[in-house]
């Protein structure tokens, strides 16, 4: 009972993000940890899955596992992990390797995380191929759910 209060009590006060469900998803072009620079409009044609997280936030770590089964299972989606950390690349890259993160991270940076209203972490957001916001959740995601985002 008290779970199912906690659970309601945040889905009610959870933050909304700054682009709604139907709305086209802000433009970014971010440095990546495997090389060149991801720009989303390059990817139009295709579901991308966008990741706000930081290597210092406990439910963004716990979520990686997830995130990268669904990203394996999943090629025709692009799972990009957008790190809000301040850190540089290499930085990044060796949180990739320590965590096992098997898809794109990226560094993210403050107009981009405002552009999308993310005000805490994780946000999730799922694009469709014409570049436009599906589904979106704050707060950690299982496989599941993200299977059912498809």
């Amino acid at each position: 009972m008290l779970l199912a209060a906690l659970v309601a009590f945040e889905t009610m006060f959870a933050p909304k993000p700054a682009v709604a469900v139907g709305g086209e998803a802000p433009e970014f072009g971010l440095p990546a940890t495997e090389g060149e620079p991801v720009v989303l409009s390059e990817l139009r044609g295709q579901k991308v899955l966008i990741n706000f997280w930081g290597t210092w936030c406990p439910p963004c770590r716990k979520e990686l596992p997830a995130l990268t089964r669904f990203a394996s299972e999943h090629p025709e989606v692009a799972v990009l992990g957008l790190a809000v950390d301040s850190g540089n690349l290499d930085a990044l890259r060796e949180a990739k390797e320590q965590y096992g993160i098997g898809f794109s991270v990226l560094r993210s940076e403050d107009a981009v995380e405002q552009a999308y209203g993310v005000s805490r972490l994780p946000t999730t957001f799922l694009v469709d191929e014409q570049g436009r916001v599906e589904k979106y959740k704050v707060g950690q995601v299982t496989r599941r759910e993200l299977k059912g985002w498809l």
